[in-house]
């Protein structure tokens, strides 16, 4: 009874308020989101199977180092402000000469839990990473300068690898020869 008594206000509130969502969803801004995934490698080494095969020289060429926190690693370091401050300058510089205000703009933290999400699929060894913003050109950029700083990261882990492996293999050849050297002689 009392939905008929007031069904004028019902369905002016209604109408009102649709009218209202409408209108609001018109003017509000798009959020725009682009996204990649990454797949993260274990740091065990491209060696033949006969050397990963033997314990000895497994523990020698130190194939043993990869722990269970290795993928947790890769997503904290890809996640660190030594891979996405150069990232977070470049939006905050664009987004001032585009705005001409920088005063407002979030502090790096807040930028990183507004704008970006970046995690491990469950399971698996693959990084989604999601970057949203109501500015539409400034989304491939970003993700270009996010997947650039990654891989430049993660050469020069690998860069530095291979130099202390070679390094360390150099060093055993020398210790060889001398013993070598020395055992000739005696």
């Amino acid at each position: 009874n009392l939905v008929f008594k007031e069904k004028k206000i019902i369905i002016a509130s209604t109408i009102s308020g649709l009218i209202l969502s409408l209108f609001g969803s018109i003017i509000s801004k798009k959020i725009w989101q682009g996204e990649f995934q990454i797949v993260l490698q274990s740091s065990k080494s491209e060696l033949p199977s006969s050397l990963s095969n033997n314990p000895a020289l497994s523990k020698i060429v130190e194939l043993n180092k990869v722990g269970d926190n290795a993928l947790e690693t890769e997503v904290a370091i890809l996640k660190s402000p030594s891979v996405l401050l150069e990232i977070y300058e470049f939006v905050k510089k664009e987004k001032t000469n585009k705005y001409e205000s920088n005063q407002n703009f979030l502090k790096f933290n807040d930028w990183k839990k507004s704008f970006l999400n970046i995690e491990l699929e469950p399971g698996t060894t693959i990084l989604n990473l999601a970057y949203k913003d109501k500015d539409r050109d400034l989304i491939l950029p970003v993700l270009n300068k996010i997947s650039k700083a990654y891989q430049d990261y993660s050469g020069k882990e690998r860069r530095r690898d291979i130099e202390l492996r070679f390094n360390f293999f150099k060093e055993q050849v020398d210790i060889f020869n001398k013993k070598s050297t020395k055992s000739m002689k005696a």
